[in-house]
């Protein structure tokens, strides 16, 4: 079977982007399965040059500056394709390459990556992207061969959007094999640690619910707020937002609680990471974390909002699922942090729960297997 994805961008290894870890696990351990081929095309325009080509782990990366290269070059290449994934809603390259693919009898299945969630529709354009999906998108949806979603809210979700019955779900995932090898690589300071350190991967936005986090910090007794440090890391931007988060922090006095890291990658990202006690994913909207799923991976407890869609572990001792209003946040704060003993003990459920059931290993045979049902 051969298979082709299909983004924007270059699938640059050292991205924190989610949709490329996405496609980087389903493709690495996708080649790895008998008779499977799959491939990646992009579409740069920021690139000089028409074409190149980039050997990724597992898999190959074709990235053309124009959409007319890529469809040409599925062109020339269409009886070697059995079937296309696209990924991200809202894209005119997407629907374009689709009905090129739909005059060719190729099947198509997309992953929307939460973008039709509806706090996310209202985080940007909301009423124009409601007029996109009716007058354009609508029918491209309907006529997918299936689309992937990463959890079953989302799926519900979906059904606001279009009347395609063949909506299906499987998770995100991590290299649980990737993350093994690095922390082979590391030292660990064993010593006894002078605060409860919790961590925060992603970029700070209005998406990522920041303000409301800082917020919370503020409303902790004096008692708990003297044991915690808040580690933010990913980059913030010099804008609105960005400058609303140093101001709050600096006028609610909780200044020196949190600590900026800024963008990390790879070992020294892992590092962090297994430094922290307790991860925390405070946003408005998220599609199945793989940031929660690698923080599980690492033995660490979580605290998220509700609208991360964790319904599938839920019930878990690892993770405690709260509001996104501050208050709420602050609760599970105080919370985590009174019973910190067992909270952390439950970590070790949390890494063997994520290698049982968000390994790209297993979840690249799941997505195989829908390949198949929809050829």
């Amino acid at each position: 079977m051969n298979i082709i994805h299909f983004t924007l961008g270059s699938l640059n290894p050292e991205s924190s982007n989610g949709v490329n870890r996405v496609i980087e696990g389903l493709s690495k351990y996708g080649n790895r399965e008998p008779n499977i081929h799959i491939k990646v095309v992009t579409l740069n325009r920021k690139q000089k040059f028409k074409k190149k080509i980039y050997l990724r782990d597992g898999f190959q990366v074709y990235i053309f500056n124009s959409l007319y290269f890529v469809i040409n070059y599925l062109r020339k290449n269409i009886d070697k394709i059995d079937i296309v994934h696209l990924h991200n809603v809202f894209s005119i390259p997407n629907i374009i390459i689709f009905y090129f693919l739909y005059q060719k009898n190729i099947k198509v299945i997309a992953t929307p990556h939460s973008g039709l969630s509806i706090n996310r529709l209202k985080n940007s354009n909301y009423f124009l992207k409601l007029l996109f999906n009716k007058l354009i998108q609508n029918q491209y949806l309907n006529k997918l061969d299936g689309i992937h979603c990463v959890s079953n809210e989302e799926k519900n979700e979906l059904s606001r959007f279009t009347y395609n019955k063949n909506i299906f779900v499987i998770n995100n995932g991590i290299d649980i094999e990737k993350i093994e090898l690095k922390l082979k690589f590391l030292k660990f300071d064993s010593s006894k640690k002078p605060f409860i350190y919790i961590g925060f991967l992603g970029r700070v936005e209005k998406e990522k619910n920041i303000l409301a986090l800082i917020k919370a910090l503020s409303l902790l007794d004096q008692n708990t707020l003297k044991k915690i440090k808040l580690l933010i890391i990913g980059g913030i931007k010099e804008n609105k937002y960005g400058k609303q988060v140093i101001k709050l922090a600096k006028d609610l006095k909780v200044s020196n609680n949190i600590q900026f890291l800024g963008e990390k990658y790879d070992l020294e990202l892992l590092k962090i990471m297994k430094s922290l006690d307790i991860y925390l994913q405070p946003s408005l909207n998220e599609g199945f974390s793989i940031s929660i799923i690698e923080a599980m991976s690492l033995k660490l407890p979580i605290i998220a909002t509700k609208e991360c869609k964790l319904d599938d572990i839920k019930n878990q001792s690892f993770i405690k699922l709260i509001s996104s209003t501050p208050e709420h946040i602050a609760i599970g704060l105080t919370e985590a942090i009174k019973n910190i003993d067992f909270f952390k003990k439950s970590g070790l459920e949390a890494s063997k729960y994520a290698k049982d059931n968000y390994n790209w290993k297993t979840l690249s045979k799941k997505m195989i297997k829908q390949y198949k049902l929809v050829l």
